[in-house]
């Protein structure tokens, strides 16, 4: 994934959460100048509104489960 950062409405308010399914080799990722190794079975949080890549740079698939969560506290909007 190219180096971006999420913008807007929606990203403002949730966190941003990765299971790691299938990764062989781990996966790379680079956020905010932190550079971490995510292996299988690891459920991990980062700040996506920071700039962040990753990188996969092995032969072997990997599958995460990316989804997001409203802090407890919250408001949602209608």
């Amino acid at each position: 994934m190219y180096r971006h950062f999420d913008r807007g409405d929606y990203y403002r308010v949730r966190d941003r959460y990765h299971l790691v399914i299938l990764s062989p080799s781990g996966s790379y990722m680079v956020c905010g100048g932190e550079e971490v190794m995510m292996h299988e079975a690891e459920l991990w949080w980062f700040d996506n509104k920071k700039h962040h890549e990753s990188f996969n740079e092995s032969s072997h698939d990997r599958v995460h489960l990316i989804f997001d969560l409203l802090p407890r506290g919250t408001p949602q909007s209608s």
